[in-house]
Formats: structure tokens, C-alpha cells, sequence
């Protein structure tokens, strides 16, 4: 029989190698930072809502102040913490996504977390397009559970409003003055 006794040469340094390439492979992968953002619910003090319904606009909305100043927005302050807990789990299920993608903006939602020693914390900004389809959370651009988002949104938001209250308010102040023509406006009531 004979002994390799190669410990110089081609096979010694291929091991040496590939070792070496595992290693810096594992190396980077343990190294690279997520692009994730979590919020912890439990840091979260309410959340304040703008949103506007189907609403046709001459562009896209592709800026949250845009959903907050228009004049058929509509606010609410969210603290119960069964919806901060459902709406931030939704948020923190998206993932990024090529931010060139089109999208449509419809709520704009700011989550004010609690101060930790009497500091107060940066808000974060949570948009969501058109149907939940996508998300702008701290201006990032993320796609998450559409379905999930959409049926969140129309449940603790839009269903929580009446009729009169999706109403513009040239025509509540019209049917202020004319409570006869109430019935052309909102013709279930």
C-alpha cells in the first residue's frame, strides 16, 4: 500500500479554499442587517388615523401629508389595544419592495409610541395604498397581506363611520339649510 503524503499540494490547498469560503460566506450572512422594521405593540401608545374613502384624484397619492391635509379626510385616534395589536401585526408581516413600484395612497396613520423616561420617541409612518396593496412604513416602500390590510381598513375604519359622516361638508352644510332634500343624499336613513 502506499501513503499519500501530500500536505502541499493541489488537494491541501483546495480544502483550504473551501474552507476558507465557508467561512466567509457563513461570516456574511450572520453579519448582513435585515431591512425588517418591528414595532412592538406594546410600545405603542394609540395610533392616529387620516383616511379617505374611493375617492377619484387626478394624480396618485404618493405622500402621506397629501391623505392628511385633503379636505375629505377623515381622523380618528385608535387606543384600544386589540386594534393597535391586529393593526401592527399586519405592519410588521410586509416586507420591502422595489420602491420605484406604482402605488396609490388612501390612510395615513402615525403610531405614537410611549416615552421612555419622560422622552418623547420619533413617531413612525405608516401609509397604505389603495386596496392594502401596498405599504409606506417610515418611507419604505413594503407589500404585505393585501387581504389581511383591506379587511383591518374597512372593519376599524370605514365601517365605523356612518353615511352623513362620509357626507363632504358643502353638502352637510347644504343639508343644514334644506333637511327636506336629506333623503336624496343619504336615501336609507
Amino acid at each position: 500500500m502506499r501513503k499519500e503524503r501530500n500536505l502541499y499540494g493541489l488537494r491541501n490547498h483546495k480544502k483550504h479554499c473551501y474552507c476558507g469560503l465557508l467561512f466567509l460566506l457563513l461570516f456574511f450572512m450572520t453579519s448582513c442587517k435585515t431591512n425588517q422594521f418591528l414595532i412592538d405593540s406594546n410600545e405603542v401608545e394609540y395610533v392616529h388615523f387620516w383616511f379617505v374613502g374611493d375617492i377619484d384624484t387626478n394624480h396618485a397619492l404618493e405622500n402621506c401629508e397629501d391623505v392628511v391635509f385633503m379636505q375629505e379626510s377623515h381622523d380618528t385616534i385608535m387606543r384600544d389595544r386589540r386594534i393597535i395589536e391586529r393593526f401592527v401585526s399586519v405592519i410588521n408581516r410586509s416586507k420591502p419592495i422595489n420602491p420605484k413600484s406604482n402605488y396609490d395612497l388612501r390612510v395615513s396613520s402615525l403610531v405614537r409610541l410611549k416615552p421612555i423616561n419622560g422622552e418623547k420617541r420619533p413617531d413612525i409612518k405608516v401609509c397604505i395604498g389603495n386596496y392594502g396593496r401596498r405599504v409606506l412604513l417610515n418611507d419604505v416602500l413594503m407589500k404585505g397581506d393585501h387581504e389581511e390590510l383591506q379587511k383591518f381598513i374597512q372593519e376599524e375604519l370605514y365601517d365605523a363611520l356612518t353615511p352623513y359622516q362620509w357626507l363632504p361638508e358643502v353638502i352637510k352644510d347644504y343639508l343644514k339649510d334644506h333637511p327636506e332634500e336629506r333623503n336624496n343624499y343619504l336615501p336609507d336613513e
